[in-house]
């Protein structure tokens, strides 16, 4: 009797269930062509309980949804050959949005998003910061490790807490003016030579301008919430600028061409030492 064979295909076919089951035929086929377009199976998909669990290991499925109530409520499609995002716009209870490490030329298709909460399209092609205007509920938004030069488009988004534009080609610090609720800013690994455009933005409480080439820690009043400030492998000379600080607990400066044996840098680290940690190595 071919017992084991038949088995065998009984098991093949008692898989994981449908992650597309309980969602709407319409989301289901934009997700289906998206999943198309990135290259992965349909049967590939993973179903997550909640947006939470989409920020997954490095081995985890490359598409993952969080589902509720019929509707997809998060997506992740990460490190595939997906080029277009044009396809989100047939989802429109996303609330949460990672299409990391992809081949996305173009910021699209999330006007239509009107519950967008998170986005990250960070390891992709993109060059212009464009098409979020609409998107005036983002709180998290991830733009790291692209083409981009400049800071712009960001002027509607006043709800937004959290902007990471890491690993880009950005030369000046601009365009925040309108981000007020801003708490977490990272520009590290960009051609930035200056500390410029951060001046008065309250709410912030951490801020990275590492690996950029800042010789001077300056214009840094108005920032009377900042904990954490990361200047780790500038070209900072003096050990100067933070007394404008007062809620300032961590100062990354390790691997700056700083003398610390001058007597001014000498006075501000003994002034520091008791409620703020200089991180020298």
């Amino acid at each position: 009797m071919a017992v084991l064979p038949l088995l065998g295909s009984l098991l093949a076919g008692c898989g994981k269930p449908n992650a597309l089951a309980d969602v709407a035929p319409g989301e289901r086929a934009a997700l289906e062509q998206l999943a198309a377009a990135a290259a992965v199976a349909t049967n590939g998909i993973a179903l997550v309980a909640d947006v939470s669990a989409l920020k997954a290991p490095p081995d985890a499925p490359n598409i993952a949804i969080a589902v509720r109530d019929g509707h997809v409520v998060g997506l992740r499609i990460s490190d595939t050959g997906l080029a277009s995002m044009a396809g989100v716009a047939q989802l429109p209870m996303l609330a949460s949005l990672d299409l990391h490490g992809n081949r996305i030329a173009q910021i699209d298709g999330v006007a239509a998003l009107s519950k967008l909460e998170s986005l990250d399209v960070s390891h992709n092609a993109i060059r212009r910061i464009e098409g979020l205007e609409a998107s005036t509920g983002l709180h998290e938004l991830a733009l790291a490790a692209n083409h981009i030069a400049r800071i712009e488009g960001l002027a509607t988004l006043t709800e937004l807490r959290v902007l990471n534009l890491s690993l880009n080609a950005i030369g000046e610090i601009s365009g925040l003016d309108a981000l007020a609720a801003l708490t977490w800013l990272s520009l590290s690994g960009n051609p930035i030579t200056r500390i410029e455009g951060v001046a008065n933005h309250g709410a912030l409480t951490y801020l990275n301008l590492g690996y950029c080439q800042i010789a001077q820690a300056e214009n840094l009043t108005g920032l009377p919430q900042l904990v954490t400030l990361q200047l780790w492998h500038d070209r900072l000379t003096q050990l100067d600028g933070f007394e404008a600080l007062p809620a300032l607990r961590y100062v990354g400066v390790g691997e700056n061409p700083i003398n610390f044996d001058t007597p001014e840098s000498r006075r501000i680290f003994d002034k520091m030492i008791g409620h703020t940690f200089l991180a020298r190595w």
